[in-house]
């Protein structure tokens, strides 16, 4: 479950890649108090009339999706059903060995084997390569990478309450910090653009939307005790 408060637009800024042209534009998340907030900052939020923000992330855009510093992003920017990609970072485990780090299958655990029970086994070669290879998984630091979870689908929006429910698994502990950003590889046929933008005569917010699933989902996940239940699978 994911929650958008009280995020805006804070700036724009340049072009960042001349070949494609697209723009990097500036969102704030939350409020904080103007003691907590680096002057340098306050400053940014003066010039653009928002209010000072708890956290600062930057995505990129084209020149036609850029927004109006100012506007609010709510959970009804996404659609329902869509996929996301969704960047955060990862728990901190430690200092680990190769069989939770890397899943190593370890050595055997009778049979004569002593005090190699996890270990990692042989590295390589002997007089040739005469050495260990860049890049060989070995006992070490594991967790607290930038990781993003790709493909996960929008299960539900709550627009009251500004909450994106998300099928799937997402990095990092709970209250943490996570970007969610368009799916890059299957991106949504017709999304608000560039933003969703509310009516003005809307006096309450809904409820909330809920993904039905699509036409696999919906004959798989019946109740089979309905009337019109059919399953032409079985045979007679």
């Amino acid at each position: 479950i994911l929650k958008l408060d009280a995020v805006q637009v804070i700036q724009h800024k340049g072009v960042q890649n001349p070949k494609k042209g697209t723009f990097n534009q500036q969102l704030g998340y939350g409020t904080a108090l103007i003691r907590n907030t680096k002057w340098r900052e306050l400053g940014t939020f003066n010039a653009h009339n928002v209010s000072p923000k708890e956290k600062l992330m930057e995505f990129q855009c084209g020149h036609n999706a850029l927004i109006k510093p100012g506007t609010e992003i709510t959970c009804r920017h996404f659609l329902v059903g869509q996929y996301v990609d969704i960047q955060g970072v990862s728990k901190d485990k430690g200092f680990q060995g190769v069989m939770k780090r890397w899943g190593f299958k370890g050595g055997p655990a009778t049979h004569g084997s002593s005090k190699f029970h996890r270990r990692r086994g042989a590295m390589g070669g002997s007089s040739d390569p005469g050495k260990v290879w860049k890049g060989k998984r070995m006992p070490g630091h594991m967790g607290n990478n930038n990781y993003t979870q790709r493909n996960l689908r929008i299960f539900r929006i709550e627009p009251k309450n500004n909450l994106i429910y998300v099928i799937g698994p997402v990095a990092g502990y709970k209250d943490s910090w996570v970007r969610i950003r368009d799916c890059h590889f299957l991106p949504p046929k017709k999304p608000p653009f560039p933003t969703f933008i509310p009516d003005p005569n809307e006096m309450e917010l809904p409820d909330g939307e809920q993904w039905e699933g699509d036409l696999k989902n919906y004959l798989w996940n019946r109740d089979p005790n309905m009337d019109d239940w059919k399953d032409d699978r079985v045979t007679r």
